[in-house]
């Protein structure tokens, strides 16, 4: 799904694909094929390479300039160093719909992605076409210091000339009034000149909860959500939830680390 949707929408912005594959074995043993020394990890490396090729030269990827690299250290780590290295507009991961221990090793390194880099993630469970993406969901709090931010994600937004849905979600540990919910996103959008858009006010026992019902019952076809290492009410964006609603919920999720940005009186957001 992830290999899919990288290469529409490498397609459809001419830009090019770099398929990453990371070997996360010890270095240190060795053992003997064919008369030569290897080490597991250059044996990794090659059929690894053997792999990425055959994907590269597939029918269904023609027309897409594809570059593959095989790296070597902690998958997560790796993968944010060698992006931001080649500096890449955006990485796409699969959001693995697993259980038990799978979810908990694989979910890790979607969330650790999310958290490390400042690039922007998409992760997704199916294949996701840019043409189909016409509805497209920007999930928050709302407070102030989410305006400071919104244009770097609303460049992003506005390329797929999508209708705009401003979410807000209030559970029962967070709770306000509708009045000031709506007061709350309409100022928020007041103070970026936003105008065509839609907002919503749902009621649920989580956000993840609200999110998914939202997204799934109204056919969004793409979330955005900012993602940054606060605590206190701003958690509730961070890498990991960002993460859980493409893994256990299926929406395909666009994640960017919130800028620190400074107000007119010096005061960086966010803290």
């Amino acid at each position: 799904a992830a290999l899919e949707t990288a290469a529409d929408f490498a397609r459809a912005f001419d830009a090019t694909l770099i398929l990453l594959h990371v070997i996360d074995i010890p270095s240190y043993q060795t053992v003997f094929f064919e008369g030569e020394v290897q080490t597991p990890d250059k044996m990794a490396r090659e059929f690894a390479m053997d792999q990425l090729q055959e994907i590269r030269q597939q029918p269904k990827f023609e027309g897409v300039e594809i570059q593959v690299m095989v790296g070597n250290g902690r998958i997560f780590s790796t993968i944010v160093e060698e992006a931001e290295k080649q500096t890449v507009d955006l990485i796409v991961m699969g959001a693995h719909g697993l259980t038990g221990l799978e979810q908990l090793v694989l979910g890790t390194n979607a969330r650790r992605v999310i958290h490390l880099t400042s690039l922007p993630v998409l992760t997704v469970k199916q294949p996701l076409q840019v043409k189909q993406i016409k509805k497209v969901v920007f999930a928050s709090s709302f407070e102030q210091v989410y305006a400071y931010s919104f244009p770097s994600i609303y460049q992003y937004i506005e390329t797929f000339n999508a209708q705009i849905n401003l979410v807000k979600v209030v559970t029962p540990g967070s709770f306000e009034t509708t009045a000031y919910s709506k007061r709350t996103i309409d100022d928020f959008a007041a103070s970026l000149n936003l105008t065509d858009f839609k907002s919503h006010i749902i009621n649920a026992n989580s956000v993840e909860e609200g999110l998914s019902w939202f997204c799934h019952h109204y056919h969004m076809d793409l979330l955005f959500m900012p993602t940054h290492g606060r605590t206190g009410i701003a958690r509730l964006w961070s890498g990991s939830h960002t993460a859980k609603m493409g893994q256990e919920y299926g929406v395909p999720v666009f994640s960017l680390k919130m800028l620190k940005m400074e107000k007119p009186d010096g005061v960086i957001f966010p803290e």
